[in-house]
């Protein structure tokens, strides 16, 4: 169940707060309703990839017995990629510097997530 109110203001005042190069928010299907993504990026390439990175790792934690990922990161060289998923309802993702990716921010993008998706 989405939150009501305006996502997209929502997911742009996240990305100004947390310094992110690009934020989602991103159906279980790979639709986008909200987003801030630099000039040029594939929207729907990008929400589609970060679902099936989702989609991999539940599939991966199911064949040990173990409940899917509740969040994802991937780290890169210089950003770290956040992957918050929120029952059946979607995925909130953010890109952030990886000098930047501390706890404080890590704990905005989940009650961002939270406050959207839900628990």
């Amino acid at each position: 169940m989405w939150a009501t109110g305006n996502a997209s203001t929502v997911i742009e005042a996240l990305s100004a707060r947390i310094g992110s190069s690009a934020a989602a928010l991103i159906s279980r299907n790979g639709t986008v309703p909200a987003c801030v993504v630099p000039e040029g990026t594939n929207a729907e390439a990008f929400a589609v990839m970060c679902a099936t990175i989702l989609g991999a790792a539940g599939a991966a934690a199911a064949e040990l017995g173990h409940a899917p990922a509740h969040r994802i990161l991937l780290d890169g060289n210089d950003a770290t990629t956040v992957i918050v998923a929120r029952g059946g309802a979607g995925l909130l993702v953010a890109v952030v510097d990886r000098h930047r990716c501390e706890p404080a921010v890590l704990g905005e993008i989940e009650r961002v997530a939270t406050a959207l998706l839900g628990r």
